[in-house]
């Protein structure tokens, strides 16, 4: 344990000393990554550069994830500048290093120009550069960014004309696309925007089917599964109809019937969805209450092959199986058919959205990306203006970023061309990235820790990867417990994920606290999805003032633990729903006093209805 805790020493101290050096860091929640970033940034301010005589403000761009932390990394640099502004000693010192009447100086220097420096989401960025640069980017000058209903609406209006004209070279496949997807459109936007959104890579898909005769493709399927619909639809009076599940069962029957007829006359080639909707109608018929039914698969059928009464959920159990192979059989055929249309649209699609200037966020980054690219093996005429500006980037919560974000900035802090970005050599100290794998949650925006670990390697070989372990913020009991389930999580399987745990020192453990048998500080009452008001006030009365609890001393001069009396305070309400109006009631019938921290009507809050009764008032 001794040996991490010098780890994490040495890493918070590299940050602000070796400034000529790229930095991979892996930094916990709770561990100070943030203030550890915004040191970097004043220490290159006082000592960065070549000369080791300051990094002007406006060197310096740091990117975010959300406009929140921006702010919160705006005011926190403001204040440590404000800081080290004042030639006294103080505890920023023992961090950074002491201060010189030259580091005050340019200190003082950024403090006045701290708006130049480049402080915000990826977003934000790209938008801005995108702007300034729009040809050299390819787009048009008054390109915009809209919000997902406008930009599906600009896809769904192409479908449109494309299925309305005949001459046009897609207008086969859209008809087909039609036919095979009941919500056409909607289906048509998601999958076209995933495509857009993956153009930087090279989409392989199989289309060995898109040809094929789909009566030959099931051909040895097609018999047999006629003759399972046939049977399950002359099944009477099997279903307990006085049940929910009874008469859903009923109306999954009639639905089969319907599609059975369909699927009895017609090529498949032309009832692609009512074969669909048959499948959903076999599942929707298993699965409820029925009457008792018998054991052995020779008892569901009668003499003459059909289903027995009684009989029909150990029937369609006993092919459900091969249903569902038949089932993935087709959907492996659609499948090719969806790729196909949709990638070949996709490709139209982003020629109408440069053409109308109508993008999203990503697209920046994709133009971005590849003029960088360009400028790279080139030029570099655009890469040289944006680095005129900024020299040095700080980018945060990398594991919660899209991997192109990372290739644009090594490509942007590249000395040397590659078309492999990931070796590409970005300039000594202009590049500092700060993640942890075990927060990231974005993958609908394609951030993924395979791609996070990827990026990691490349600053493992350099000896470049720096890891804060030590936790500010939780206490010695939630951090083993975090150690014991992220060592399960993270440290088993084919591809272990390297995570030491958040050290302990031995000091950390004399002073831990206890809990007691009752309230242990993880225990948790469970109340019913209803959320009853009642029961929960209830409970929190049962606790009040007669249980017992563990809990740190507030005065100093006594010991650090004591036990003490459970109060109101101790108690943190989590419902299941947003519907908290019975919980808030019953806690105000029993004068538990409460603080509401949610998306609650502007009734319900107390505090906002004395301001607003007090503005009344001045008023008045």
């Amino acid at each position: 344990m001794g040996n991490e805790i010098n780890v994490d020493k040495k890493s918070r101290e590299r940050i602000v000393q070796e400034l000529d050096k790229n930095f991979f860091v892996e930094a916990s929640a709770g561990s100070g990554k943030t203030t550890s970033l915004v040191f970097r940034m004043v220490a290159l301010i006082e000592r960065g550069g070549e000369n080791k005589e300051g990094v002007p403000v406006d060197k310096i761009c740091t990117i975010t994830f959300t406009k929140a932390a921006a702010d919160e990394f705006f005011n926190r640099f403001q204040s440590l500048l404000s800081t080290r502004s004042i030639l006294e000693p103080d505890e920023s010192d023992k961090f950074i290093g002491e201060k010189t009447p030259d580091t005050v100086k340019r200190c003082q220097e950024a403090l006045k120009n701290i708006d130049s420096c480049f402080l915000g989401t990826i977003d934000a960025f790209c938008n801005m550069i995108a702007h300034e640069l729009p040809s050299e980017l390819g787009i048009p000058s008054d390109s915009e960014v809209v919000d997902m209903d406008e930009y599906f609406n600009i896809v769904r209006d192409t479908y449109l004309k494309i299925l309305k004209d005949e001459d046009h070279s897609l207008h086969d496949k859209a008809l087909r696309f039609k036919e095979i997807f009941y919500k056409d459109v909607e289906s048509l936007c998601v999958g076209a925007k995933a495509f857009l959104e993956m153009r930087h890579t090279n989409i392989i898909f199989d289309n060995d089917l898109l040809n094929v005769d789909l009566d030959k493709y099931l051909l040895n399927e097609k018999t047999w599964l006629l003759e399972v619909i046939k049977n399950l639809i002359s099944v009477e009076n099997v279903y307990k109809l006085d049940s929910k599940s009874g008469k859903e069962r009923q109306q999954a029957q009639i639905g089969l019937r319907s599609n059975y007829y369909s699927l009895k006359k017609k090529s498949w080639n032309n009832c692609i969805s009512s074969l669909r909707f048959a499948f959903n109608n076999i599942r929707d018929m298993n699965g409820f209450n029925v009457n008792a039914m018998g054991t052995d698969i020779e008892q569901y059928l009668d003499t003459s092959g059909k289903i027995k009464a009684n009989s029909t959920l150990k029937y369609i159990e006993a092919f459900l199986d091969d249903v569902s192979a038949v089932e993935d059989k087709l959907n492996e055929y659609i499948y090719q058919i969806y790729c196909d249309f949709i990638k070949e649209i996709s490709i139209l699609m982003e020629t109408r959205f440069k053409n109308l200037g109508k993008f999203q966020f990503f697209d920046f980054l994709y133009y971005l990306n590849e003029a960088f690219k360009e400028s790279e093996k080139g030029n570099r005429e655009i890469i040289n203006h944006i680095l005129e500006r900024h020299s040095y980037f700080l980018l945060d919560e990398s594991q919660d970023t899209n991997p192109l974000q990372t290739e644009m900035f090594f490509h942007l802090t590249g000395a040397k061309y590659d078309p492999d970005w990931k070796k590409v050599k970005p300039k000594e100290g202009s590049l500092f990235i700060v993640g942890d794998p075990k927060q990231s949650i974005y993958s609908f925006r394609d951030a993924n820790v395979s791609a996070y670990l990827e990026n990691k390697k490349i600053f493992s070989d350099e000896d470049e990867v720096l890891y804060l372990t030590r936790n500010f913020r939780s206490n010695v009991q939630l951090r083993n417990w975090f150690n014991d389930v992220m060592d399960n999580l993270l440290h088993h399987g084919i591809e272990s994920l390297e995570q030491p745990d958040i050290p302990i020192t031995d000091e950390e453990k004399d002073n831990e606290i206890i809990p007691s048998d009752v309230i242990d500080g993880v225990y948790s009452y469970c109340i019913d999805t209803r959320d009853d008001g009642e029961l929960i006030a209830k409970l929190i009365l049962s606790l009040v003032g007669k249980e017992k609890i563990y809990s740190k001393n507030e005065d100093a001069k006594t010991p650090k633990k004591k036990e003490r009396l459970v109060r109101y305070s101790d108690f943190m309400i989590v419902p299941r729903t947003t519907h908290v109006d019975k919980i808030i009631a019953a806690l105000k019938k029993y004068h538990i006093p409460l603080t509401i921290e949610a998306n609650i009507p502007f009734s319900s809050s107390q505090s906002l209805v004395v301001v607003k009764d007090l503005t009344l008032l001045l008023k008045a």
